[in-house]
Parts: structure tokens; C-alpha cells; sequence
């Protein structure tokens, strides 16, 4: 009978302790504006408008671990107009992070290199796609802003 209880009171701790740091995950997610994508660059925040940027047609495939392949036919804009709207203009790493935390990064050589990096317009908000990488664990959803190093 002690066994039971002993099970019962673990279960109700590990539900309790998942619960707490639920609360604090979601505390500390970064909320932007609609439309918007914070770009922090040399100790600076600069709110970029999605809509001041103009859309292009984007068209490529993606594949993904499996070896599964998807099209891309969407709008966007490339990776490196968003970061010179912001008056980003030298870097070694960009990272793109996503309103739950996910993130890829990105250097230099490969945003003026064979890779093609895009933000696609979406409902939901900006996405990360980047054409040319083996595995597609690079495109983040929701993109909420951009950190520079």
C-alpha cells in the first residue's frame, strides 16, 4: 500500500514540476508585434514592418531528413533585404529564432553563397525557409526576430 501512495505523490510532483516549467517557458517567449520582426544588431532592438518590404514570388523545394522532398510556391523576400532595411550591414552569424525559441543559424558565406534564404510571407506570421540544405531543420515558423553576431 505505501508503494501506491509513493507512486501516487511522485506522479503528482512530476505533473506539478511540468506545470511550473510550462509557466515559465511561456513567460519568457518573445512577443512581437503583428507583422513585425525585431532585429537585434550591436546592442540595439530595430522593429522591422514586414509590409514595408516587397514581396517576391518564391518557388524551390526543401527536403527533409527522410529524404521526402516538399514545394515551396509561396511570397517572400530574401533574408538579406530584411536584414539591410534594418541598416544591418556586417556579421559573421545570423540567428533567426522563432516565437517558442527554435532557431537556425545562419553565416555570412551562406546568405551571400549558393544558399537561397528567404522569410515567406504566412498567416500565421514569417517563416525561415533556406533552399539548398540537405535536411530542412533550418526553416523555423514564426519567426519573432533576428539576433546578429
Amino acid at each position: 500500500m505505501k508503494k501506491k501512495h509513493i507512486r501516487v505523490l511522485l506522479a503528482a510532483g512530476v505533473i506539478l514540476l511540468t506545470g511550473v516549467v510550462a509557466c515559465v517557458h511561456l513567460a519568457t517567449r518573445t512577443s512581437t508585434e503583428e507583422g513585425q520582426i525585431q532585429i537585434m544588431y550591436e546592442e540595439k532592438t530595430v522593429s522591422v514592418s514586414l509590409t514595408e518590404l516587397e514581396l517576391h514570388p518564391v518557388q524551390g523545394s526543401i527536403s527533409n531528413a527522410k529524404g521526402e522532398t516538399f514545394e515551396i510556391d509561396a511570397m517572400g523576400f530574401p533574408l538579406e533585404e530584411l536584414l539591410a532595411s534594418a541598416g544591418v550591414t556586417s556579421y559573421e552569424t545570423v540567428s533567426v529564432i522563432a516565437d517558442d525559441e527554435y532557431y537556425a543559424e545562419l553565416t555570412f558565406a551562406e546568405l551571400h553563397g549558393e544558399r537561397e534564404v528567404y522569410l515567406l510571407e504566412e498567416e500565421e506570421g514569417a517563416r525561415l525557409i533556406v533552399f539548398g540544405d540537405a535536411n530542412s531543420k533550418r526553416n523555423v515558423s514564426h519567426v519573432a526576430r533576428i539576433e546578429i553576431s
